[in-house]
């Protein structure tokens, strides 16, 4: 597109040209040559100018169109719920899932992702999730964090439907562990206490988190450093792109999730991309750390979940098969058992 508009704009310059020059020639007794060649000069200039402006105004259009859908999305957009039920404070402390004939989707009108799944996960459960890319995992993951339009069916933790809550509620009482660690502009501080339910958390914890993950010694490093000025290691301006490598990223946002309070501890694929000695530590961690508590973690690695409670297999966002690890490993014919095969 660039380059016909300089090859139209060309044109009308090469044709404006030519048109004064046949006008200078008519009139070459009366014309000077000096504002012969000015007017030439001037002709030579008009191309760049005009598509400078072209591609400006084209730009500010863009712009205009940006501002209009950001305008669009804020007055537009339906917030969520409220919630019409108060749970009681003690809600979700133990964290047994049950989830019955549940269809959801991304929106009302999409086509369902999950279809018909039924589960029963008991308090203090590890459940792996797995399937073939597509198959509805990070969706089942979302609809547990309220994320996704339940078109029926229900799911509910501790006996409280989870549509029937406030959705701020319901994920301030949930441990996330995602692939891709969030992060803000702020101190080491500030980035281990994100959520309003874990400002609470006092300094000797946060460097106890640290500590168990084993980031402790680098933030006292940097905060050591000749010429800084941080007094503490979590006074520390963070910036994970500069001082974090991938698999530290991981081990910060564990931390984060080892202060964060709550029964249910979901985990994304968080050892995705990550070598095989942050892998085996963040493996190590989340089976110490949060010992006890009701995990569902979406499998990237299969082996890692070998020693998981119940591992549910989906494919076309229905549930294939479900069972114990070590059965469906050396059950004949079993998708969990092909699966495990072919990563292997």
């Amino acid at each position: 597109m660039q380059n016909w508009l300089s090859l139209v704009l060309n044109l009308v310059v090469a044709g404006l040209a030519t048109v004064t020059m046949a006008i200078v020639v008519k009139l070459r007794s009366t014309s000077d040559a000096g504002y012969v060649a000015l007017a030439l000069i001037n002709i030579m200039d008009i191309g760049p100018i005009l598509e400078m402006l072209v591609v400006a105004w084209t730009q500010l259009e863009t712009s205009m169109g940006a501002i209009a859908r950001m305008k669009e999305f804020m007055e537009d957009t339906p917030e969520e719920e409220q919630g019409k039920v108060n749970p009681p404070s003690d809600w979700m402390t133990e964290g047994g899932i049950t989830i019955s004939r549940l269809e959801a989707s991304y929106s009302d009108i999409a086509p369902s992702t999950i279809k018909d799944i039924n589960l029963q996960i008991k308090p203090g459960q590890k459940i792996a999730i797995c399937g073939r890319t597509g198959s509805g995992k990070s969706s089942l993951a979302s609809a547990v964090f309220g994320l996704l339009h339940i078109s029926s069916g229900h799911l509910k933790i501790d006996d409280v439907d989870v549509t029937q809550v406030s959705q701020e509620l319901l994920r301030s009482k949930m441990i996330a562990l995602p692939q891709d660690a969030y992060f803000t502009t702020g101190t080491v501080r500030e980035n281990l206490s994100l959520r309003k339910t874990d400002t609470k958390r006092s300094d000797t914890e946060m460097l106890d988190a640290l500590s168990r993950v084993g980031l402790l010694a680098k933030f006292e490093t940097l905060a050591s450093a000749d010429g800084s000025t941080w007094q503490s290691p979590l006074d520390i301006e963070l910036n994970p792109d500069d001082m974090l490598t991938k698999g530290q990223t991981q081990l910060f946002a564990m931390a984060r999730a080892i202060l964060s309070s709550g029964s249910v501890v979901l985990v994304d694929e968080a050892t995705s991309g990550l070598d095989h000695e942050t892998e085996a530590t963040v493996q190590k961690l989340l089976r110490e750390e949060f010992k006890g508590k009701t995990i569902i973690a979406i499998a990237h690695h299969l082996q890692t979940i070998v020693d998981f409670d119940v591992v549910v297999v989906l494919d076309n966002g229905k549930v294939a098969e479900m069972g114990k690890p070590s059965e469906l490993m050396v059950t004949e014919g079993s998708l969990f058992g092909d699966l495990l095969r072919a990563a292997s």
